[in-house]
């Protein structure tokens, strides 16, 4: 209905029932009054009323050329609220509106520190298992999980998924700080005698990144938007790499498991290959490895000692110290767009993309290592993010 069409039928209105409001005790001036908050109603809705609206009223009433009624009719609101904002003005000389009390909490700061106790102590628990133990504890007060999720958001605790990450003993965590405090004040030139090494394992449908679909919201299960799964992924392939300051060495990809016999012919073919490019014969570098049986087999050790490989002590559990498991990261999300149909298709392209890693990315892993072990010591050996 049109503000016009409203002016008549209220003036019908009027005219018709005007002696029965007489008769209740109504006034002319209260039905004057009850026609412009009809009026600025059908107008205004509860618009909210801005800090600019504010100080042009106060600067209308510090004129006392207007009434209130005036000034709310040319500023657009209502009586009330002029007369409000000439109230909070003179309490508080600013024209915000002043804050109100609300709904009182359920909860008292003692009943929220009981929570935040049980949340540190047990962070796996759902905000019902909270509220339910809450009430449980205190029976005269009943909360429920909406009450301790907001609570809790109030204090900047809220829900994530959890980062799986290796079990780290106390031993280990020693293990880590030493070793991470020997080499405290290594530089990036330091780092850069260092070969890195690791294995990993691909499959041919499962990836290990996050792959992100545009869909609608009810396509959620179309087979289009979906990511095919097998329990074996479809087959799988290994792949030992190499990596140093100055890019990619050779890598070797297999099938199976990988023994001290098949670990050894990778060193030979692929790791001494490597250092020639990396290094001079005059040169000294430094090999890493992780603690792997295949790694650390007599064989193995007897095959550095005979050509005379500097080989690094290594931390168990410790793949965060390593900037290789960045790369597997790199290279499988490169992976993500493109379709494999078999494991001799996932060898090709694993090895197209080994290939195609840029040396500046290599780089920043490299040097990335001051850092790590920096972070490792602050954690106290535990685990940080890398």
């Amino acid at each position: 209905m049109s503000h016009n069409v409203w002016n008549v039928f209220f003036l019908l209105f009027t005219c018709t029932f005007y002696n029965s409001l007489i008769i209740f005790g109504f006034k002319i001036g209260d039905f004057i009054e009850l026609y412009h908050f009809v009026d600025f109603s059908i107008k205004m809705g509860k618009k909210k009323v801005t800090e600019a609206q504010r100080w042009q009223i106060i600067g209308l009433l510090k004129d006392k050329t207007k009434s209130q009624q005036e000034i709310a009719d040319l500023v657009g609101v209502s009586r009330k609220c002029v007369f409000t904002t000439k109230c909070n003005y003179e309490k508080t000389s600013v024209a915000k509106e002043l804050p109100r009390s609300g709904r009182p909490r359920k909860l008292t700061s003692r009943d929220e520190s009981y929570i935040f106790r049980k949340v540190r102590i047990n962070p796996t628990k759902s905000y019902r298992q909270l509220a339910s133990d809450f009430s449980s504890k205190f029976p005269n007060v009943s909360v429920n999980k909406d009450t301790v999720r907001k609570m809790l958001l109030r204090k900047n605790i809220q829900s994530y998924t959890a980062i799986k990450k290796p079990l780290l003993t106390v031993l280990d965590r020693l293990k880590r700080l030493k070793w991470c405090k020997e080499r405290k004040g290594w530089t990036v030139k330091d780092w850069s005698k260092v070969i890195f090494s690791d294995e990993s394992n691909f499959e041919v449908l499962n990836r290990k990144s996050r792959v992100f679909v545009k869909r609608f919201a009810n396509e959620k299960y179309h087979p289009k938007f979906c990511l095919p799964k097998l329990q074996n992924g479809g087959g799988s392939v290994g792949i030992w790499g190499c990596i140093n300051h100055k890019g990619t060495g050779c890598c070797s990809i297999y099938t199976g498991r990988i023994n001290q016999f098949v670990y050894m012919d990778t060193l030979e073919n692929q790791l001494l290959p490597s250092a020639e490019i990396f290094f001079d014969q005059s040169q000294h570098w430094i090999f890493q490895q992780d603690g792997a049986s295949s790694h650390t087999a007599h064989s193995v050790r007897d095959w550095f000692q005979e050509k005379q490989i500097s080989v690094l002590p290594w931390c168990p559990r410790s793949p965060d110290l390593n900037p290789i498991e960045n790369l597997w990261s790199y290279i499988d999300h490169k992976m993500v767009n493109t379709k494999i149909t078999s494991v001799e298709h996932l060898k090709s392209v694993l090895f197209d993309e080994w290939l195609k890693v840029p040396s500046e990315i290599v780089k920043n892993m490299i040097e990335s290592m001051p850092k790590r072990v920096a972070e490792c010591i602050k954690a106290k050996g535990g685990h940080f993010k890398c």
